[in-house]
């Protein structure tokens, strides 16, 4: 008869196997990976959402031939969410005219998709909380733009906030508030709604001057910013990750006027531009993981004529991707006379994902780049994205 010997082992050998187990089992049934979410051109009008993995497998999450799915939002649980002109007999409009959005969500297990909102209004920019248990969305009512929050677990929607004008929202990442850009009247409202009671805190305004060559109107906390050009809007908040401050952008209602990216800190208040004089910001602004730095993209020597020979538009100069840091300094990260746009980080925050074409204008369909954060590395992985294309890396 053979003896088997055996081993003992003290607990704290056992308890590194039992973490080095649970770390395996964790990595097998919830694998880390990421991917970028678009929106690529089908036909016509028509566009699906798709995502791209960084190792080149791509998902057709929707697959249609008669609509336009855009504006994925994908939620820390998993779930999709965006907004389409799905109709029971909807027909293909060139024109887009005559189309009505709503939410649609999409299950990521049975890639069942089924609307989240159902009526003749047009819903759209939808946008998840930070725990994926609420979804924002703007509704358009009655020449209005109305603000609602839906609870996805009971499916209730609650309006939070309307306006004539709604230029953007963004939620904290630690709490359930929102900042908003707002226009009302001669005004435009930089403001922040906390849901719990919807409380609601001015931050910033600015009003335009009755007069077109008076550069004096109002604008609060700007004191200090002598570059600042009067009749402003403000645009697109944006949360930095720690919920410390608001970037926004300054959209001047003057023609050739330039506009410029800028912070607020909650705590003072004091309104700080961060982007080069030179340059024309573009929606949308993301800020990095460690709040250091925000990536956008921007207009250079922009300026355009209409050709009689062609009989349209020819653009000239060109759209580059900057990163900003906090500290004052700004790289352009892309080169030439193309166009270069809606830049996003990775995950880990080593890359960049952006929309590319050769021209400013006349391309009918994007590609898909990735590149480091250096500029090197450039390399295109979609070649059909659609122009009103969002990015979103996950």
């Amino acid at each position: 008869m053979h003896h088997i010997k055996t081993k003992l082992i003290s607990k704290t050998q056992a308890k590194w196997i039992f973490t080095a187990l649970a770390c395996a089992y964790s990595l097998l049934s919830f694998p880390v990976s990421s991917a970028i979410y678009f929106n690529a051109k089908v036909g016509g009008p028509v566009t699906n959402i798709y995502a791209i993995e960084q190792q080149g497998k791509l998902t057709k999450l929707t697959q249609n031939r008669v609509w336009r799915d855009l504006q994925p939002s994908v939620s820390k649980l998993g779930e999709l969410v965006f907004m389409s002109n799905r109709q029971a007999e909807v027909k293909v409009d060139l024109n887009q005219t005559s189309e009505v959005f709503n939410i649609y969500h999409l299950d990521p297990k049975s890639n069942r998709i089924t609307p989240l909102t159902n009526n003749m209004s047009q819903d759209v920019n939808p946008q998840f909380s930070p725990d994926g248990h609420k979804l924002a969305f703007i509704r358009f009512i009655d020449k209005k733009k109305v603000l609602y929050i839906m609870d996805l677990e009971s499916n209730t929607e609650l309006e939070v906030l309307r306006a004539e004008d709604i230029f953007g929202y963004s939620w904290a990442n630690t709490q359930e508030v929102l900042a908003i850009a707002i226009k009302q009247g001669d005004h435009s409202q930089l403001l922040s709604l906390k849901l719990d009671g919807l409380t609601k805190k001015p931050l910033l305004q600015t009003r335009r001057s009755a007069d077109k060559d008076d550069i004096s109107s109002t604008v609060n906390n700007l004191s200090n910013l002598n570059s600042y050009r009067d009749q402003s809007e403000i645009m697109t908040p944006v949360w930095s990750t720690d919920d410390s401050q608001i970037a926004f952008i300054f959209h001047p209602t003057k023609r050739g006027e330039m506009r410029q990216l800028a912070l607020y800190p909650i705590d003072t208040g004091v309104v700080k531009l961060v982007s080069p004089a030179n340059i024309s910001v573009q929606s949308p602004v993301q800020w990095s993981k460690d709040n250091h730095s925000l990536l956008y993209s921007g207009l250079q020597d922009y300026r355009y004529y209409y050709d009689e020979q062609t009989q349209r538009k020819t653009y000239l100069g060109s759209m580059q991707i900057f990163m900003s840091k906090l500290t004052g300094s700004t790289v352009q990260l892309t080169q030439g006379d193309h166009l270069h746009r809606n830049p996003v980080f990775s995950p880990d925050g080593r890359n960049i994902a952006y929309l590319y074409a050769d021209e400013l204008g006349g391309a009918r369909h994007l590609s898909l780049r990735t590149m480091a954060l250096d500029g090197s590395h450039s390399k295109q992985i979609f070649d059909r994205v659609a122009r009103q294309s969002s990015l979103l890396w996950r």
